[in-house]
C-alpha cells in the first residue's frame, strides 16, 4: 500500500491472472477468462441409420476459451470503485458516504495493512495519463463489466465478442476499476505516478471489522 501511495503502481499483464487460476485453481485474483473473446462449448450432432447405433460426430469449431492474443500481454492495474451520491448538508459543504464490507474488500485488501482508499479519482487518472505520455504509451480505463460468460453475448441477433473490460459475474462483488496498457509485457511492470499522498489515505486492516464507512466532505464554492 505505502508503495501505490509513492506512486509506484505494480501492473501485470492478463496472462498472469488467466495463470494463476490455472495453476492453483484460486478464483478471485486470477481469472482463467480474462481477456477472452469467447466461451466455446461442445456441440453434439448424432447420426442414427436404420439398424444401426447411433453415433456421436462433433460439429463445430474445438470447444474451450478463445482469448484475444494481444490483450493477454497487457499490462493492468486493478482497483475497488464505488460511486457516491453526495448531498448538499448546508450551504457550505456536502457529504457522500459509502460502506465496504470484508467481502468485497477480500481480493483488493493487504492483509498487513489494510486498504488504500484514492480520494480524488479525477486527479488520480490524470497523473497516470501524464506518466504513459511520458513513456509514449497508450491505454484505456473504465469500469469492469459483468455477464455470465458461460453463454454467447448475444446483441442484434449477432454474438458480440467480449473485450478486457468484461469479466464473469462470479466476479461481480469486486466492482473493480481497470486500468490497461497498450503495450506487449511479459513481465511485470511498474508505472511511476509520483506521490499521491494528497489524494489517497490508509485504512488499517484492524479497523475493518463487519464493515467500513467512509465520509466524504466536499465543500461547495
Amino acid at each position: 500500500m505505502e508503495s501505490i501511495q509513492s506512486g509506484k503502481l505494480y501492473m501485470n499483464n492478463l496472462k498472469f491472472y488467466v495463470d494463476m487460476e490455472k495453476t492453483t485453481g484460486e478464483q478471485g485474483i486470477g481469472d482463467v477468462q480474462e481477456a477472452s473473446w469467447i466461451n466455446i462449448k461442445k456441440h453434439k450432432l448424432f447420426i442414427q441409420v436404420e439398424g444401426e447405433e447411433r453415433k456421436e460426430v462433433p460439429i463445430g469449431p474445438a470447444p474451450g476459451i478463445v482469448y484475444d492474443e494481444e490483450a493477454l500481454y497487457h499490462p493492468v492495474f486493478c482497483m475497488m470503485f464505488k460511486l457516491i451520491n453526495l448531498q448538499k448538508e448546508n450551504e457550505t459543504q456536502s457529504v457522500g458516504q459509502f460502506q465496504l464490507s470484508k467481502e468485497e474488500l477480500a481480493d483488493f485488501i493487504d492483509n498487513d495493512i489494510g486498504a488504500l482508499i484514492i480520494t480524488d479519482v479525477g486527479e488520480f487518472l490524470k497523473r497516470v495519463q501524464i506518466a504513459t505520455q511520458e513513456i509514449g504509451i497508450a491505454g484505456k480505463h473504465g469500469a469492469v463489466k459483468y455477464r455470465d460468460k458461460r453463454i454467447p453475448n448475444i446483441v442484434n441477433g449477432g454474438i458480440q465478442l467480449d473485450d478486457s473490460f468484461t469479466k464473469d459475474l462470479r466476479f461481480q462483488k469486486q466492482s473493480e476499476f481497470r486500468i490497461e496498457l497498450f503495450t506487449q509485457r511479459k513481465e511485470a511492470m511498474i508505472l511511476d505516478i509520483g506521490d499521491i499522498h494528497d489524494i489517497s489515505f490508509i485504512v488499517g486492516y484492524d479497523r475493518i471489522f463487519d464493515k467500513l464507512s467512509i465520509i466524504f466532505q466536499e465543500q461547495v464554492d
